[in-house]
Parts: structure tokens; C-alpha cells; sequence
């Protein structure tokens, strides 16, 4: 799992996390500003972050749940989603 934002034009990743087979509270926090940043929470803990986004007149567009692409040979399994929320 990674998430991904735009930074000056382009879209940039985090680094994969990878997650085992267990149940997962999944939480995505992002910040708008000069030094804007997102980032991807695992149960609870910090699992990967995007900083110096520079984004102060952005705002969310979409989100994207499921697997995109650029899966590799350890990409498996299914997503089941029991709830999703969005609030500013």
C-alpha cells in the first residue's frame, strides 16, 4: 500500500507498505500548505509520509482505493472495505 499527491505538477509516491494478511485500520491524513504533507497510518502508527508538497490552494479530488497499479510478484489477496469517511 502507498499513497501518492501531486508536488509542483507531477505525482509522487510514498514508499510501500507492505501488510499482512490481518485485519488493518487504514487512516490517510493530508496537510495543504506551503510545506504541505500526506500521510499513510497503520493501526494507529505512521507508516509512510509525502512532505514538501507545497500546496496551499489544493484540495482532494479523488481518492483511489483498491489496487491501481504497479503491483509486484507479492502484490495478492483482496481488499474488503468496511467503512471510508472524508472530513476537513
Amino acid at each position: 500500500m502507498r499513497i501518492t499527491a501531486l508536488r509542483r505538477g507531477r505525482t509522487v509516491g510514498s514508499s510501500q507498505v507492505l501488510l499482512s494478511g490481518a485485519r488493518h485500520a487504514i487512516s490517510v491524513a493530508w496537510f495543504a500548505g506551503r510545506d504541505g504533507e500526506a500521510g499513510l497510518w497503520v493501526d494507529g502508527k505512521l507508516a509512510a509520509r509525502i512532505a514538501s508538497l507545497a500546496n496551499p490552494s489544493e484540495t482532494i479530488e479523488s481518492a483511489r482505493l483498491g489496487q491501481i497499479s504497479r503491483g509486484n510478484a507479492r502484490t495478492r489477496g483482496d481488499l474488503y472495505l468496511d467503512d471510508f469517511r472524508s472530513t476537513s
